[in-house]
């Protein structure tokens, strides 16, 4: 995508004063949230070259399906009987998507 092209689908017909100065600002920000940490820019979910921007999505990893699956199991094995194992893979499942959440989860 261009750097005109994200300009106008991010902020219409009201760019920011900065106007492309400003992306790469908001870019590295959003390479912070979604890449590891240390990641290095060549190797980010968010590539960039003169004039564009791009979004990898080979080998991202959807945490939802992963989150569903792995809650599923703790359900399961919470019904077995095993109380603390799915507590424990519950908790795990929750982490997935809130990092530091279900550190402290317990069910009894």
């Amino acid at each position: 995508m261009s750097h005109e092209q994200l300009l106008d689908s991010v902020w219409g017909s009201e760019p920011p004063a900065g106007g492309r100065k400003v992306l790469p600002t908001h870019v590295n920000s959003l390479r912070r949230a979604l890449d590891a940490a240390g990641t290095q820019p060549a190797e980010s979910v968010i590539r960039s070259g003169k004039g564009w921007y791009r979004f990898v999505v080979e080998g991202v990893r959807v945490d939802t399906a992963d989150l569903a699956l792995q809650s599923e199991e703790a359900m399961r094995t919470v019904v077995s009987g095993d109380l603390a194992t799915g507590t424990d893979q519950l908790a795990a499942a929750i982490e997935l998507n809130r990092p530091g959440f279900g550190r402290d989860l317990r069910l009894w």
